[in-house]
C-alpha cells in the first residue's frame, strides 16, 4: 500500500490573484491522489475567490491582522498549526511571507519549499531585500516561475535546489477564428505597472475602424485610461469591461491579445489568451514573456516600451489574418507543456523527492 503523505500549502489569502489561482489549482490537483492530504493554512480571513475541494484541510486566523500584536498571534498561529499537520513538506507562496513563513517555523526540522511570485527583482526594501537574502538560504527549495527569476535569485542566494515551474493552465479547446470578432483584447488590473494607456495610444494610431479594443479589468487607473481615449476621439471604439468573473467568453471572442505591461511575475493571462488561440503581441518584460513566446512564432516579442514598433506589428497582424491564424494555432501547441496536470505533479515531484513511496 502507498504511503500516506501531509502537504502543507501556506499564503497569505485566496482572494482573487494569480497566486492565488496556482495555489488553489494545485491544491484541488493534490488531494485528488489518494496517498496525498492537502492542507491548506491561509495567513488572513479574507474572502476566498478560488473554489476549493471539500476534500482539503482549510486553516484560517480566528483574529484580524491588525498592528505589532497580531503579527506575533500569526506567528504563533503558523507554527501551532504546521506541528499539528505534520507535513511532509511545506509549500509557501509569496515575497512579503516567504521570510515570515522560514522564520515561524524555524527549528522544526521541516522541508520547508517557497516560491516568489512578482517581478523577481522587485525591490521590497532594504529590511525585507536583507531578510530574503538571509532566509532563503534556510529554504529546502526554491521553485521559481520563469528561468529569469532562477537567474536571478541564483545570483543572490546560490541556492543548491532552485527548479524552474511555470504556472499552470486549463487547456481548452479554441473557438475557430471564423467564430471571433477584429476584438484586440487585453486582461489586467488597471494599475500603472501595466502601461494600458500605451495600448490606447498606439490603438489611436492604428487607421482601421474596423477594430476594436476591449479593456477586462479594474483598478485605480481606469478613470484616467477613459478620460485618454475620449481625449483620444477613440472611445467609440474601446470598450471597458471592469472586473470579470468569466474572462474565458472575451477570450472566445477577440482575435488577438495585446499586452503593454512593464514587469510581471509570471504573466498569466497571456498563457490564458495563447491557450485559447489567441494571437499574442507583447512587450519583451521582465519576467516570463520570452519564457512564453518563441518571436514571430507563437506571438509577438516587441522590445520593452518601444511603442512605434508595437504600432507597426500590431497594423502587420490585423492586416493579416493568416498570420493570426497561425501564431494562435502555435500558441496552442507550445502551451500545452504548461497543462496543469504537468504542472503539478513537476510540483509533487519536488515536494516529495526525497519521501519514501
Amino acid at each position: 500500500m502507498a504511503s500516506k503523505f501531509n502537504i502543507c500549502l501556506v499564503i497569505p489569502s485566496m482572494n482573487g490573484g494569480g497566486m492565488e489561482r496556482v495555489m488553489s489549482e494545485l491544491a484541488n490537483f493534490f488531494c485528488k491522489k489518494d496517498n496525498i492530504k492537502v492542507h491548506l493554512v491561509i495567513l488572513s480571513q479574507k474572502k476566498h475567490f478560488y473554489k476549493l475541494n471539500d476534500k482539503i484541510n482549510v486553516y484560517e486566523p480566528s483574529f484580524k491582522i491588525t498592528g505589532i500584536l497580531s503579527v506575533f498571534k500569526l506567528f504563533f498561529y503558523l507554527r501551532t498549526t504546521v506541528s499539528k499537520i505534520s507535513p511532509n513538506s511545506v509549500l509557501s507562496f509569496g515575497e512579503m511571507y516567504n521570510s515570515f513563513v522560514l522564520t515561524s517555523l524555524s527549528g522544526m526540522k521541516l522541508k520547508i519549499f517557497i516560491s516568489d511570485r512578482s517581478k523577481p527583482d522587485k525591490n521590497w526594501g532594504i529590511i525585507h531585500n536583507n531578510l530574503r537574502i538571509i532566509l532563503y538560504k534556510k529554504a529546502y527549495g526554491i521553485i521559481s516561475q520563469t528561468n529569469y527569476a532562477s537567474e536571478f535569485i541564483q545570483s543572490k542566494i546560490q541556492h543548491k535546489n532552485v527548479v524552474v515551474i511555470g504556472n499552470p493552465f486549463n487547456l481548452v479547446k479554441p473557438k475557430p477564428i471564423s467564430t471571433k470578432k477584429n476584438i484586440i483584447l487585453t486582461v489586467g488590473r488597471m494599475v500603472k505597472s501595466k502601461q494600458h494607456e500605451h495600448l490606447i495610444n498606439i490603438f489611436s494610431l492604428i487607421d482601421n475602424n474596423d477594430w476594436e479594443l476591449h479593456f477586462v479589468g479594474d483598478g485605480p487607473e481606469r478613470n484616467n485610461l477613459i478620460d485618454l481615449a475620449i481625449k483620444l476621439k477613440i472611445d467609440s471604439r474601446v470598450y471597458f469591461h471592469g472586473f470579470s468573473n468569466d474572462v474565458i467568453k472575451f477570450y472566445e471572442t477577440a482575435k488577438i491579445f495585446a499586452f503593454t505591461s512593464n514587469s510581471e511575475g509570471f504573466p498569466n493571462v497571456l498563457g490564458e489568451a495563447m491557450s485559447h488561440g489567441l494571437a499574442t503581441i507583447t512587450y519583451d518584460f521582465i519576467a516570463g514573456a520570452s519564457d512564453l513566446i518563441i518571436n514571430n512564432h507563437n506571438g509577438i516579442l516587441i522590445e520593452l516600451n518601444n511603442q512605434i514598433s508595437f504600432k507597426n506589428k500590431l497594423v502587420e497582424l490585423i492586416n493579416n489574418e493568416y498570420l493570426i491564424c497561425k501564431l494562435g494555432i502555435n500558441a496552442i501547441e507550445s502551451i500545452k507543456k504548461y497543462d496543469i496536470n504537468l504542472i503539478a505533479n513537476r510540483y509533487l515531484e519536488m515536494l516529495l523527492k526525497d519521501e519514501k513511496h
